[in-house]
């Protein structure tokens, strides 16, 4: 069971790092231990990490009852006209709930997340009104979101390390799963996670979202437990999804527990 890290956030708050030439930003936490910080308190470009609270909000109204893991989800004209990454199905398509969170969590679909907050809100502009009231309510006071995608638009959605470790915190109450899945079998299709390192079983990762727009950069959080501790890592601004994934590779291998 994941400690609380609690002492982590409140680490998070007071050790802001001037920015550095390059764009990225690097968070490292092992249990309630923050091993490494580089610009945690920066604004970043989300992209699609923004579906972290996507799927957030729609494992509480699962958890609450409000909703079915059964329950069809029907792909309303807005939502299919969502570019990649998408599933592509037709307005007027229908996908079980349950189909729809592996198609956010593991492929990234955009399709989906709008689907997904239309079906609980009404309406993506009221979803977002509900994620950005979420972010409030669990301190992650840099934090705004426009859309329940990431996809660029005229505002971007942003936050920090240190906000989306905060989410990643609050979403404990969740079962998980469908964030450590490598893939994902859907109508004769097989979609593999956005997160190669999910693969590379010396990172005993068990859950991952990335994320990739041109203004973000290549963006990841993941988190994996081994030998009874919690890592969690947040990187974001890689120039590449290679580069991504050397830096978290070498950072994890560091800690030799790991390795």
């Amino acid at each position: 069971m994941l400690k609380k890290i609690l002492m982590t956030i409140a680490v998070c708050v007071v050790c802001m790092v001037p920015a550095k030439a390059n764009n990225k930003s690097f968070m490292l936490i092992l249990g309630n231990h923050v091993t490494e910080h580089v610009n945690a308190n920066k604004r970043v470009v989300l992209a699609s990490l923004t579906k972290m609270m996507t799927i957030d909000i729609v494992l509480g109204e699962l958890q609450s009852g409000h909703i079915h893991g059964t329950d069809m989800v029907t792909i309303s004209r807005h939502a299919s006209s969502m570019p990649k990454s998408h599933l592509g199905l037709r307005a007027g398509s229908k996908i079980s709930v349950n189909d729809a969170i592996k198609a956010v969590t593991v492929h990234s679909s955009n399709d989906i997340a709008v689907a997904l907050a239309e079906f609980i809100s009404g309406s993506e502009d009221e979803f977002v009104k509900r994620m950005n009231l979420a972010a409030l309510s669990y301190g992650m006071m840099n934090t705004t979101y426009f859309n329940a995608t990431g996809l660029p638009g005229l505002h971007q959605n942003t936050s920090t390390d240190c906000d989306l470790v905060r989410l990643y915190e609050h979403m404990q109450s969740y079962d998980l799963k469908d964030f450590g899945l490598e893939e994902w079998h859907y109508r004769g299709e097989t979609y593999g996670n956005t997160n190669h390192l999910m693969s590379v079983k010396s990172h005993h990762m068990d859950f991952s979202k990335t994320g990739y727009i041109d203004a973000s950069g290549y963006n990841l959080v993941a988190s994996g437990l081994h030998q009874g501790v919690r890592y969690i890592v947040v990187i974001t601004g890689c120039g590449s999804s290679a580069e991504r994934d050397q830096i978290v590779s070498r950072k994890l291998h560091k800690l030799g527990r790991l390795s």
